[in-house]
């Protein structure tokens, strides 16, 4: 019961509305559970479950997907979310395929240099190799080390700026086909520059020997980058 309690969650977010959708019954056969969602509220979830459906969705619907999917996985079973129409006919708008999709070879772990850019979070340990927690835009990374001269000088830097970490990591390939990092030593860092791209114009402007202040920088950074302003949005 708690397990269908868990898919009916994931399921719910991944419709969204969730004032305007409703349980509805747990259909005989395999587990099948419909929600009824209100007239209204309709366009809205097919656009929803459509985006899901193609990864455009908000992360939410997309995170609660990967949940459904690897919770199907694990109890060596499979899915699809389907539309009901009012003649009875279904459309299969998500296929989860759970147990029945073909997993990736495992690889690694293998040795490479590694650079990570984040904010230090927490320092612990009085073992000669400090854990380090680092936060990135990604999510944190726990399987971080220094040295202990270095876990000093984090320690003083907890929260405080972004940082370029450089170093050894020693990555995994999963049975997803997903690349993770199984540790990390750290071997130097240095601090990244917060400035905003508009003080950076500004201190190009202020250099001496080309006239910065009569040049346009998208069309330098346009050129440099070789696009077309009709190409971008």
């Amino acid at each position: 019961m708690a397990r269908l309690a868990e898919y009916m969650r994931q399921f719910a977010i991944v419709l969204g509305e969730i004032d305007r959708v409703h349980f509805e019954k747990v259909v005989p056969g395999s587990t099948t559970v419909r929600a009824l969602v209100e007239r209204e509220a309709v366009p809205t979830v097919n656009m929803r479950v459509r985006a899901t459906s193609t990864g455009t969705a908000p992360s939410d619907a997309m995170f609660a997907l990967g949940a459904l999917d690897k919770m199907l996985t694990d109890d060596n079973s499979s899915g699809s979310i389907r539309r009901l129409e009012a003649d009875d006919l279904e459309e299969e708008m998500i296929r989860l395929l759970g147990a029945d999709k073909e997993l990736a070879p495992t690889f690694g772990p293998i040795s490479q240099a590694t650079t990570l850019d984040g904010k230090v979070i927490r320092v612990g340990g009085r073992q000669q190799e400090v854990p380090v927690h680092i936060e990135t835009r990604t999510g944190i990374e726990s399987h971080c080390f220094a040295t202990r001269a270095m876990a000093k000088e984090f320690g003083k830097r907890l929260f405080d700026g972004e940082f370029r970490f450089y170093g050894e990591g020693k990555w995994l390939r999963d049975e997803m086909g997903k690349w993770k990092l199984q540790r990390f030593n750290i071997s130097r860092f240095e601090p990244l520059d917060e400035s905003r791209l508009s003080d950076a114009l500004m201190g190009l402007r202020a250099i001496e020997g080309r006239d910065w202040s009569r040049t346009d920088p998208w069309a330098e950074l346009r050129e440099i980058r070789g696009t077309d302003p009709d190409d971008e949005t």
